[in-house]
């Protein structure tokens, strides 16, 4: 029997059958989108009505009644839409799986030939399906960023807002009451809680015999850290001479991590230093793994709070007595105490100060000092930089060549690759050659390259790169008390890790103190100032602002542009007069300041808003 006729006769049939099934999926889900669309603007409207208006001026009085109105309809309403939010959720999922099972039906149909040459049809056919399928993946994205941002930022949205047109004096009254509320819990630690004791008032045993100090120095130049520090328990002489012991125990330090120095929290001398390092090690707490990217957090983690940022409106400055949690040196990531601005096809830089609303071209331009045959001396922003002659000559320099990082200076070559150097000893030859085509980044004030091995830190006083895990997907991005944080971007979480160099290739986490809830890239965050007290924080950019992260407790704070203005606003986190302060520029004040700062500096505006 000739099978072939009875196909080509089936085939028609077949593709009708597919297209008639498609036809009633496809109206069915566009009639559930058009619901999807009304339920969006019933919600918005819902919103605009609970917005509290007080009268001008207003007493303090009718301001806090107006916040427990706002507080109260609100959580009444939250009741009311949160199961047809819940519905319109799964109706998403549902019509998504549903496609999704037709069209893996059809592709396997296809895949046998069941159609026969109809393919140009049926291949329309799939394409609508995944077309489909995108857009009600988008939905379900938007619909839970909707969620999350009624929940996170309306109220205190609007408790902003009510004070428009009100008194300076109540509008100061009202922050400080209620709205400073919102952060109170971002504050410095001095207190890191080491799980370690460090004061001297531990009991030890007296002295009962004399040994000659020269002889109990000799001995610990020749112990190991953990003997050192076990050493330090013999007695009260072996204890005073072990707190006299700096040189030996940085020299010991930087041949097992160079990266845990004093100067965070509570490592304060190299006595510290040595003994955190040995507790940790000694932890159950602290587990050794070779590889990096799957580990899990044994903690519950601390729900994100979410703090909305006070306007910063075009042409207004932020108070003398803000200072920012970033500084200048952190203006590679963007995540800085300035406002960038890029424009034109050249690519022409420049940032402002919101202090003072002056801009400046970026980067700055470099000085020359003083040249001869072998060294060339230039001067950025006061510090005074000495390369090798050679490399002007050879135009081996990038124009955009050197930048001031928080405790390095680096110095980026042509086609890649590039110099670091300590700022304490900004040297050529003192420095770090890292070869092209890498270059490095700073994680507070670690210096990290990425390299096709994974991740590197660099020992500056070594003059060496030492591998620190082999995976590419975890990047170092803060360095606090000796921990180095891995930013595990698809998991969103944060990492505590450190490493002892005589075990290569073993990295120490714990998961009890894996932060989660993060949304931060590499790229596009940046440690707090040690100088200004702010180390113990780790700040990143997201959609809608910023996200402070406390490495000491462990929290993760959202800082929020207002609600239903768009994604694209400029966010400052610090401290005013030792309280947590956030400031928002959003979209339109940011392009009117864009444009302000443009033409000041003579550069025409291709930029399209």
């Amino acid at each position: 029997m000739d099978t072939t006729r009875a196909r080509d006769i089936k085939d028609p049939e077949l593709l009708n059958q597919v297209g008639e099934d498609w036809k009633v999926l496809f109206f069915a889900c566009n009639a559930f989108l058009e619901d999807y669309k009304f339920y969006c603007k019933t919600l918005k409207k819902l919103l605009k009505t609970m917005k509290p208006k007080l009268p001008v001026p207003a007493y303090r009085q009718d301001c806090l009644l107006a916040m427990e109105m706002l507080q109260s309809t609100f959580l009444e309403a939250l009741e009311f839409i949160q199961p047809t939010k819940d519905n319109m959720y799964r109706s998403l999922e549902r019509y998504h799986d549903d496609i999704e099972e037709f069209s893996l039906q059809v592709r396997i149909d296809y895949a046998t030939k069941a159609y026969g040459a109809v393919s140009r049809d049926l291949s329309i056919i799939i394409d609508a399906m995944f077309e489909r399928m995108n857009i009600l993946e988008k939905k379900q994205e938007q619909l839970t960023r909707i969620w999350d941002d009624i929940n996170g930022s309306f109220v205190q949205t609007c408790l902003h807002e009510m004070m428009a047109g009100q008194e300076e004096e109540l509008k100061e009254w009202w922050y400080d009451t209620v709205l400073s509320t919102y952060g109170e819990h971002i504050k410095v630690t001095h207190k890191t809680n080491l799980g370690v004791q460090l004061d001297p008032a531990v009991s030890r045993p007296p002295l009962k015999r004399h040994i000659p100090s020269e002889i109990v120095s000799f001995i610990y130049s020749f112990a190991d850290v953990e003997t050192c520090v076990a050493l330090r328990e013999v007695n009260t002489q072996w204890y005073s001479i072990f707190q006299h012991l700096d040189s030996f125990l940085k020299s010991k330090m930087n041949n097992r991590n160079p990266w845990m120095v004093p100067g965070d929290g509570d490592l304060k001398t190299w006595q510290d230093v040595a003994l955190v390092f040995v507790r940790r090690l000694e932890s159950e707490k602290w587990v050794e793994k070779d590889r990096i990217d799957n580990v899990e957090a044994t903690s519950n983690g601390r729900p994100k709070k979410t703090v909305v940022g006070k306007k910063l409106k075009f042409g207004k400055k932020l108070p003398p007595t803000f200072t920012s949690m970033t500084d200048s040196s952190a203006c590679e990531s963007l995540v800085c105490e300035h406002m960038h601005i890029l424009s034109g096809p050249a690519g022409d830089e420049f940032l402002m100060d919101p202090w003072t609303l002056q801009s400046r071209q970026h980067p700055e331009e470099y000085e020359f000092v003083s040249q001869n045959s072998e060294e060339t001396v230039i001067k950025l922003q006061g510090v005074e930089i000495t390369i090798p002659s050679f490399v002007f000559r050879q135009r081996i320099i990038l124009d955009i060549s050197f930048h001031l990082g928080r405790s390095t200076v680096y110095v980026h070559l042509h086609g890649g690759g590039c110099l670091i150097m300590s700022r304490d000893k900004p040297h050529y030859g003192h420095a770090l050659t890292i070869l092209e085509p890498y270059s490095a980044y700073d994680a507070g004030d670690v210096s990290v390259s990425k390299q096709t091995d994974g991740y590197h830190l660099a020992n500056i006083a070594n003059q060496s790169l030492v591998k620190y895990t082999s995976s590419t997907s975890a990047a170092p991005v803060a360095c606090y008390n000796g921990i180095v944080w891995l930013n595990l971007r698809e998991m969103k979480c944060l990492v505590p890790t450190f490493i002892d160099l005589s075990t290569p290739g073993k990295v120490y986490y714990r998961a009890d103190r894996i932060i989660t809830d993060t949304e931060l890239m590499e790229n596009r965050c940046s440690q707090g100032s040690k100088s200004r007290d702010a180390a113990q924080f780790l700040v990143g950019m997201t959609a809608r602002g910023l996200d402070v992260v406390d490495l000491v407790e462990g929290t993760v704070t959202a800082v929020s542009r207002h609600y239903g203005k768009p994604d694209q606003a400029l966010c400052f986190v610090g401290f005013n007069q030792g309280q947590f302060q956030a400031w928002c520029m959003h979209h339109k004040d940011s392009h009117l300041t864009r444009e302000r700062i443009l033409a000041e500096n003579g550069v025409e505006d291709d930029h399209e808003d």
